[in-house]
């Protein structure tokens, strides 16, 4: 079991090391968008006034979806690590 994890964190290291290719851009801006919208979207919930109207969610979740995807093209790596827990938040098993 520890060859595993030594093998996971070297192939982990190596990755981080290489420069980002464009599928690690693409992927990021993608993972971006809906890290992004959820976490716009969530924000505007839990910290805003209530009740907030449909739009303005909806506004929110454009700004928070494009500016993902702009971080997730220009920062892949961190995007992907950081975001992916919240990309994630919507899909269903």
């Amino acid at each position: 079991m520890s060859a595993f994890f030594r093998r996971r964190a070297a192939d982990f290291k190596a990755w981080w090391h290489r420069p980002p290719t464009a599928r690690d851009r693409v992927l990021g801006a993608f993972v971006g968008a809906l890290a992004g919208l959820w976490v716009a979207v969530l924000g505007r919930l839990f910290l805003g006034d209530m009740p907030v109207a449909f739009s303005v969610l909806a506004e929110f979740a454009m700004i928070g979806a494009g500016s993902g995807v702009v971080l997730g093209a220009a920062f892949p790596k961190i995007v992907l690590i950081l975001g992916f827990p919240f990309a994630s938040l919507g899909a269903s098993s």
